[in-house]
């Protein structure tokens, strides 16, 4: 079932409004942990991390990234491990990586790709 939120987010990913975008990837986020439904939650966090990603706010990025990766590690499963594989995410975990440990990432980036790349990576700084 889809998130309206999250749809609304890509859609004003589309239209270059991004600040609402974020608004409603956020509501998207508090609604899926709100259900318990943490897979999804992880996913719109990693959408949300590239989006500020792109919007040049690092720390941001690094945040929503280091809640996937928390995420990932608690259930350690290639599924879980496909959330964090396109390579902008690649970019950001590879600065975590020595902090993290996460040598796997590249690997999974090229054998995972992104559902959501093509969609998020359209934001512009």
């Amino acid at each position: 079932m889809s998130n309206i939120n999250f749809e609304a987010a890509l859609k004003y990913i589309d239209l270059g409004s991004y600040d609402k975008a974020v608004e409603k990837l956020k509501l998207a986020i508090d609604e899926e942990s709100s259900k318990d439904n943490d897979t999804r939650a992880t996913e719109y966090h990693c959408v949300l991390g590239e989006l500020y990603a792109q919007l040049g706010k690092e720390d941001e990025a690094r945040e929503e990234f280091t809640q996937v990766i928390q995420f990932a590690r608690s259930i350690l499963s290639v599924q879980s491990l496909r959330l964090i594989s396109t390579p902008l995410r690649v970019s950001f975990l590879l600065s975590l990586q020595q902090t993290l440990s996460l040598q796997i990432v590249p690997e999974m980036s090229r054998l995972f790709p992104s559902p959501y790349r093509t969609r998020a990576s359209s934001a512009g700084r």
